[in-house]
């Protein structure tokens, strides 16, 4: 039953049951969700739509609230539900399929304060220079050095930190070499170089 009372729509699902205003207005149904969620200590679809269900009701409340919760960062902090990604290990069957790249900082010794090394996935070869200063004619004169010895590797993996940048523009130009950029600061997407040092 629907009826209006000073200026405002309220619903009442059966008599004797409570009224609950009408909301039509979506920037108002978001506030409302906002408040009375943040309100009742993030409980989740069920706890936040049971706060709002009491005292609003608009088409597609309980879909409305079911999204906004989802879309709520404290409420993905607490979830119980840890959604993960099984490991998809990458197997090489032949030498210098797959080779890593890695500038390493170390305390100074004799001037020297960095190392650029590579390392050959199936084998574990590796092979390391120590540097006074990283930039990216270094690096790229080590890689050379590497390439000259033992031949262009199939894929080729590094951070994308600035030293690495033109090095992997002249690789690429030069000797086609197909090549995987992975994030700078985070060792564990080029784990077997960064693990080896």
């Amino acid at each position: 039953m629907i009826f209006l009372e000073e200026g405002q729509l309220f619903r009442r699902a059966k008599p004797g049951m409570p009224t609950r205003r009408v909301i039509w207005d979506q920037h108002e149904q978001k506030d409302i969700m906002s408040q009375l969620h943040d309100e009742s200590g993030h409980r989740g679809k069920k706890g936040s739509y049971e706060k709002v269900a009491l005292r609003y009701w608009w088409k597609g409340l309980y879909r409305d609230i079911e999204k906004w919760v989802k879309t709520c960062e404290e409420c993905q902090k607490r979830s119980p539900i840890r959604v993960t990604e099984e490991l998809h290990p990458t197997l090489d069957n032949q030498l210098w399929q797959r080779v890593g790249l890695v500038v390493v900082y170390m305390p100074l010794n004799e001037g020297f304060s960095k190392i650029v090394a590579m390392r050959e996935y199936l084998s574990g070869w590796i092979e390391g220079k120590a540097l006074r200063n990283v930039d990216s004619k270094n690096v790229a004169a080590f890689v050379y050095e590497w390439i000259v010895r033992f031949g262009i590797a199939g894929i080729f993996i590094y951070d994308n930190g600035p030293k690495k940048k033109k090095i992997t523009k002249i690789l690429i130009d030069r000797y086609r070499v197909r090549n995987i950029c992975v994030a700078s600061y985070y060792p564990q997407s080029n784990a077997v170089i960064e693990r080896r040092h």
